[in-house]
């Protein structure tokens, strides 16, 4: 009983993120269900436990190993063995934990849980032991491959933009294709492609879904692109000077056997263009941060319990020693590489957090939010330095552009601003939502883009050098 229990107070601990709350002082009734039929795991009992357990046990990020996506993860069990007993619903520490009936086993799950999990209820209990007592069979068929539709050309808003360090190329993510620039001379030098993906004559597919993120490695030789389940990673052809990029690696299925739980919303290289911060996740799963190797091409590291909902923007410090997150949990947190240690965690933001950018000295994080909002954030004291003046309509999106930073908002408007969060200029020439901004690493070259498909291009000083459609 004693290794049952340790499991279960370990796996969910997380949930609330402090030390257990104990047991509910009053068990909850396990109804008796009057039927003979077999209980179907898929379709009867896995909902119940997507509502209330999988959160914190399933294949993503299963808690102390325990895993509860399909009868056979349970009946393995995890650090501890199997949680259940098949034919001994009474023996099971899983319906025991779930009703609440045994003071030596922890609650599941616990009360003030961060997910907001509800206890089942008597008839859900009554459910499980039923399908424990028929010796807890079945399995997940699953729904089935994606049946991918092509998206209709109209569909062409920019999403994500990126920018070389030097300034000479920018990437903006139309629709489902990448669009490549060459800022110096002004113009259009290629679209990006997968030749396995079907696409339009004239505007083709990068990926399957919409191009969510975009990042350029700090010698601009590598371009990462995020799609729904998907990172792909391009690279111009032999020659340096080429305008053709090809496909180089991919990394997720853009499917349910992705390690990516949906859609990538951000990324950023490391400075040393060794690691590739890869973020997103699910509400019902919470954030997801991946650290990609280039060298190993593989994920080396996943940080998936820095915050309860999906991670909206990421952005590595100057010195690559750590990231700075933000969260649909209306977080900002900044987080130690390479342990994964919340360092500081920043809170103000009273909706979705959609950008986040940090100094070159590391001194100052600054966050834009869904609440309309610029926060600037001291990194010494964990203090709110400034409140921008509100907008009409979300910060969709922060950058830092040499010493100063630059937003872009759902009304339209592109700013620059100091890191004491004076207002510096205002970008005019934006007529949509604009939902990404990026700049070059002097901040010489800002970009952005928005609904109507148009990237626009500023110099630091505010001036219009070019408008791409």
């Amino acid at each position: 009983m004693a290794r049952y229990r340790a499991l279960l107070i370990v796996g969910f601990a997380s949930l609330i993120g402090t030390v257990p709350c104990p047991a509910a002082d009053q068990p909850i009734p396990v109804a008796k269900l009057d039927r003979t039929s077999t209980v179907d795991f898929e379709k009867e009992l896995l909902p119940i436990l997507n509502n209330s357990c999988l959160a914190c046990h399933n294949k993503t990020k299963p808690k102390a190993g325990l895993v509860m996506e399909t009868p056979a993860d349970i009946l393995k069990g995890g650090d501890s063995g199997p949680a259940v007993v098949p034919g001994k619903p009474a023996e099971s520490m899983l319906l025991k934990s779930a009703a609440h009936s045994d003071k030596d086993i922890e609650a599941m799950p616990p009360p003030g849980n961060k997910v907001k999990a509800p206890n089942l209820t008597s008839e859900q209990l009554g459910l499980m032991a039923l399908w424990i007592s028929q010796g807890a069979k079945g399995e997940v068929k699953g729904a089935g491959p994606i049946a991918w539709r092509q998206v209709a050309p109209s569909i062409q808003p920019i999403l994500a933009v990126a920018v070389t360090p030097d300034g000479r190329l920018a990437a903006a993510g139309r629709g489902v294709g990448i669009d490549l620039y060459d800022l110096k001379a002004g113009k259009l030098i290629g679209r990006i492609a997968d030749p396995a993906l079907k696409s339009d004559a004239t505007r083709p597919a990068a990926h399957r879904d919409l191009v969510q993120s975009l990042a350029f490695t700090a010698d601009g030789k590598l371009l990462a692109s995020g799609s729904y389940r998907e990172v792909k990673l391009w690279k111009p052809a032999k020659d340096s000077e080429a305008t053709d990029w090809a496909l180089d690696k991919t990394i997720g299925t853009g499917d349910g056997q992705s390690p990516l739980a949906d859609r990538v919303l951000a990324l950023d290289f490391s400075p040393d263009d060794k690691t590739l911060a890869i973020a997103g996740g699910a509400p019902t799963r919470g954030g997801q941060l991946s650290l990609y190797s280039i060298a190993d091409g593989k994920i080396e590291k996943s940080l998936d319990e820095l915050h309860s909902d999906t991670i909206q923007a990421i952005c590595f410090s100057a010195d690559g020693k750590q990231i700075v997150t933000g969260s649909a949990d209306k977080f900002v947190r900044l987080i130690d590489l390479p342990g994964g240690k919340v360092a500081r965690s920043f809170e103000g933001h009273t909706h979705h957090v959609l950008g986040v950018a940090i100094s070159k000295d590391g001194k100052t994080i600054v966050s834009s939010g869904a609440d309309n909002a610029i926060r600037f954030w001291d990194v010494a004291s964990g203090d709110r330095k400034k409140t921008s003046p509100t907008f009409d309509k979300e910060a969709t999106s922060i950058h830092r552009a040499g010493d100063d930073f630059v937003a872009c908002t759902g009304d339209a408007r592109v700013e620059t601003f100091k890191s004491d969060g004076s207002k510096s200029k205002t970008l005019s020439g934006a007529t949509e939502f604009m939902h990404a901004v990026a700049a070059s690493a002097d901040g010489k070259l800002i970009v952005a883009g928005g609904q109507d498909g148009v990237l626009r291009v500023w110099t630091a000083d505010g001036k219009s050098v070019g408008t791409f459609q």
